[in-house]
């Protein structure tokens, strides 16, 4: 729950400072952080073979 929580408050957090600073808009935030949201896809099954429960 805690590594959940974690990776939900990074993306919250990674938008801002996407959006802020860089001066990008909401669709080439969405873009940029596509490839991220796709290995987290990716990666899930892998994690629930092997038994991965967290630390």
């Amino acid at each position: 729950m805690v590594a959940s929580a974690a990776l939900s408050g990074t993306l919250f957090v990674g938008t801002f400072l996407l959006q802020g600073p860089s001066g990008l808009d909401p669709f080439r935030n969405a873009l940029v952080s596509l490839p991220l949201a796709l290995l987290m896809v990716l990666a899930a099954p892998t994690c629930a073979v092997r038994g991965w429960v967290g630390p």
